[in-house]
């Protein structure tokens, strides 16, 4: 092939990988991924739903019958809109970080390492903060069943989420920056519980960090690592990673992040009260990693919805079963959906205007999606 015909070629490709789905497009998102007229209600309903809500950046894949089937990305990598979002780029997934977690957490039961009813506190030995005493010894009582159902007995309503108060516990145990994981466990031992363990349902972000520990100390490696080897590698997820706070520190493929103009004190100024982006300093996102801290493509999300049912067990392909997630931070809108019909649809945003957004996303993707398969 002579150098001319090759430069065509190429250039017919690339035109193909990154052309719009144009009876769909507006002007001002760009889609990125191979044209599929197939599936233009997805495209109309992302570039409406992105539209009506001002966000720059998302992006889509379908999958079923354990192969990806679409994978479309709209709007900007960055801020100053100048790069479209590439096929491999990732952002953060918030709390659907939890099903994963909960996955890696049945594995080790089957491997016989822990068992539903262990009682987590007495098995991880964490000491409170400073040989503090323990506030409410019914936390001895908590078991992995109780985390994974949210009966640990905390209320963040009631009292308030630990996950989301940095700050405050940096200050009260006199860090320099923000808290571990751990060191946030260590502060909470020596916080009342709300109800007693078992007793009732309340949604918790930090029951699934303490899940985060046990992980890591029955393998003897970082949930992060337990969670590529056992999961992400043998599920074909080359982009699965612990994401980070600081915009230096991101992975290169990670876009940007939108707080829609919100700000927050910064949760690397323990002691005086610096004003930073709500979705870049306003939590830290490295002691969320098992209920909250992940990144990663919407593609190889689907990957994961191939291989578990949401709620951690594995999938086989002659189970049909309904199931969705949300994840939803500062910055991150975020919806796994597993259809009874085997189609998976995931769907990640660069910003939140409110917690409603990832419902209002589900239903609109459900939607389309009947109508791509009316055609």
């Amino acid at each position: 092939m002579n150098c001319n015909k090759a430069t065509l070629v190429l250039g017919l490709i690339f035109f193909l990988l990154t052309s719009s789905a144009s009876s769909a497009n507006d002007a001002n998102i760009p889609i990125t991924g191979p044209k599929n007229a197939k599936f233009n209600e997805i495209d109309s309903a992302m570039l409406e739903f992105m539209k009506q809500r001002d966000f720059k950046a998302a992006t889509v894949a379908i999958s079923r019958g354990r192969a990806i089937i679409f994978k479309h990305d709209y709007g900007w990598a960055d801020e100053s809109q100048t790069k479209k979002i590439s096929p491999y780029q990732v952002m953060r997934i918030a709390s659907i970080s939890k099903p994963i977690t909960e996955a890696a957490i049945k594995i080790l039961i089957q491997q016989n390492k822990i068992t539903l009813k262990t009682k987590v506190f007495e098995y991880l030995d964490i000491q409170p903060f400073e040989g503090r005493p323990v506030v409410d010894k019914r936390i001895y009582e908590i078991t992995i069943e109780d985390l994974l159902l949210h009966k640990g007995g905390w209320d963040g309503d009631a009292s308030f989420d630990p996950m989301f108060a940095s700050r405050k516990i940096s200050r009260e145990m006199g860090l320099k920056g923000p808290p571990s994981a751990k060191e946030i466990i260590q502060y909470m031992m020596g916080a009342q519980l709300q109800f007693a363990p078992g007793e009732k349902t309340v949604y918790s972000n930090f029951g699934y960090c303490v899940l985060g520990r046990v992980i890591e100390k029955v393998s003897g490696v970082d949930y992060i690592e337990f969670i590529k080897r056992n999961i992400a590698r043998p599920s074909g997820m080359r982009t699965l990673d612990i994401g980070h706070t600081s915009i230096k520190d991101r992975d290169p493929n990670e876009i940007w992040y939108s707080s829609m103009g919100s700000k927050e004190a910064s949760v690397f100024s323990v002691e005086q009260e610096e004003m930073a982006p709500s979705a870049d300093g306003g939590f830290y996102l490295e002691a969320m990693d098992s209920h909250g801290g992940l990144i990663c493509s919407a593609g190889d999300l689907c990957k994961f919805l191939e291989r578990y049912w949401i709620n951690g067990d594995r999938r086989r392909l002659t189970d049909h079963f309904s199931y969705s997630f949300y994840g939803s931070l500062p910055g991150t809108t975020a919806v796994a959906i597993q259809r009874p019909d085997g189609y998976n649809i995931v769907a990640l945003v660069n910003a939140r205007k409110s917690a409603e957004n990832a419902n209002e996303l589900h239903k609109e993707l459900d939607v389309a999606m009947d109508k791509v398969l009316k055609k």
